[in-house]
C-alpha cells in the first residue's frame, strides 16, 4: 500500500493482500461507472481477499462477482472467497459515476 506522504501518481488503486492473486487485467466496465478486474489464484491455495482493504484509496459504490460478458453471478459483501486455481471477474463500481463517452 501507498504511503501518505506519497506523490498519488506513484500509488496504485488496488491492494491485493495475498501473493497468490494474479491481476490479469483490468479494464473499464461497459457501462462506464466502474472497472472489471480479472483475477486469479494461482498456488492452488484456497484464499480471500477483503474488500474493505483492496481499494483503501477508492469510493465504492458497488462490487459484483460477474462473468466475462460482465453479467453478474454474485453480490460481493466483505470478502471475495478463491477456490484453488479459480479464475474470477470482479466489478467495482465507483460512487461517482461518469459515462465515458
Amino acid at each position: 500500500a501507498a504511503k501518505a506522504d506519497e506523490p498519488l501518481s506513484s500509488r496504485s488503486f488496488l491492494n491485493l493482500e495475498q501473493p497468490n492473486i494474479l491481476l490479469v487485467s483490468s479494464r473499464p466496465s461497459k457501462d462506464g461507472g466502474g472497472v472489471v478486474l480479472h483475477l486469479r489464484e494461482l498456488e492452488g491455495k484456497a484464499t480471500t481477499l477483503s474488500v474493505n482493504t483492496m481499494m483503501p484509496q477508492i469510493k465504492v459504490k458497488d462490487i459484483k462477482e460477474v462473468n466475462v460478458l460482465e453479467e453478474e453471478r454474485a453480490a460481493v459483501k466483505d470478502v471475495i472467497r478463491f477456490r484453488p486455481y479459480e479464475v474470477k471477474f470482479i466489478k467495482v463500481m465507483y460512487n461517482d459515476h461518469r459515462p465515458l463517452n
